[in-house]
């Protein structure tokens, strides 16, 4: 099995419905590669990036930079600090 880095493409790479990051069968360490292969160099660093909630402008950033996480620390909750708060 060929496996390539694709971490220069301006588009992401779509995976075929079979890739081989979907074979259980598999060990994890070649199923992390073949996922890896699929995404550009921005989206792997927007996987790796660790914001602070209050530092993103509105909710739709977390898809607009394909961030990994969302930090909530140190009293970074919301004003309305109930489930209704949170999912807004």
């Amino acid at each position: 099995m060929h496996m390539f880095t694709n971490i220069f493409s301006p588009k992401p790479i779509q995976p075929p419905a079979d890739a081989p990051y979907t074979v259980q069968s598999l060990s994890p360490q070649v199923r992390a590669q073949n996922l890896l292969s699929y995404m550009t160099l921005r989206e792997k660093i927007g996987q790796m990036a660790l914001i602070e909630k209050n530092s993103i402008i509105k909710p739709s950033d977390v898809s607009t930079y394909g961030l990994g996480a969302l930090l909530s620390g140190a009293g970074a909750k919301p004003e309305n600090n109930t489930l209704q708060g949170w999912q807004q």
